[in-house]
């Protein structure tokens, strides 16, 4: 499971942090969704409660690659001069709700292993970093949102200042899950031995 986690992080990671060499964008959001989405199909083949748990974060990434791809191909060819049309400017914090939707269910059903598990440790740390992870980003896509609304420069701080804080978040809950699984997994064949 730990090496499920640490896919998890990286795909976090490089789906928010876009590398550009002049107009050309090296690596592209929907790599890091591909890695994500790899991840949690690691993950899932890992656990023992999953079952059907992971089919929504699942098809959540997937439409997350395909539609950030798309997104990415739109921007090369058109630059950004249609950026601040409504329909495409929401999009970024559609992208957004996605994320919150995948990670949440993610993080829910991690918390649900640890309760197979016994490890209750788990199950309280990470209820309770899914909680402050969905207010953050349901926060940041509350006031993006808005912003688009009423054009609020405050507004639009506030809401990226929020978002940047539950990306980072959500990296030390992977981080974190990942080193924690790694307890447990030397802790369950310590056991078998």
């Amino acid at each position: 499971m730990s090496a499920a986690y640490k896919k998890l992080f990286w795909g976090v990671f490089f789906a928010n942090i876009q590398l550009h060499f002049g107009a050309i964008t090296i690596l592209p959001g929907f790599v890091g969704f591909l890695i994500a989405y790899s991840g949690l199909s690691d993950l899932d083949m890992e656990t023992e409660t999953a079952s059907k748990s992971f089919d929504l974060p699942q098809g959540t990434l997937l439409a997350l690659v395909i539609l950030t791809a798309i997104y990415s191909a739109f921007n090369l060819f058109t630059g950004s001069q249609y950026e601040t049309l409504p329909l495409v400017a929401f999009i970024p914090t559609l992208f957004s709700v996605m994320e919150l939707v995948a990670f949440h269910k993610i993080l829910e059903v991690s918390v649900t292993e640890f309760q197979a598990r016994d490890f209750i440790y788990g199950v309280e740390k990470y209820s309770r970093r899914d909680r402050i992870y969905i207010l953050l980003k349901g926060l940041s896509a509350l006031l993006l949102t808005l912003n688009l609304v009423f054009s609020s420069p405050v507004i639009l701080v506030a809401g990226t200042l929020l978002e940047v804080a539950a990306i980072i978040y959500l990296l030390v809950i992977f981080h974190s899950l990942k080193k924690d699984t790694e307890e447990m997994e030397i802790e369950y064949f310590t056991d078998l031995y």
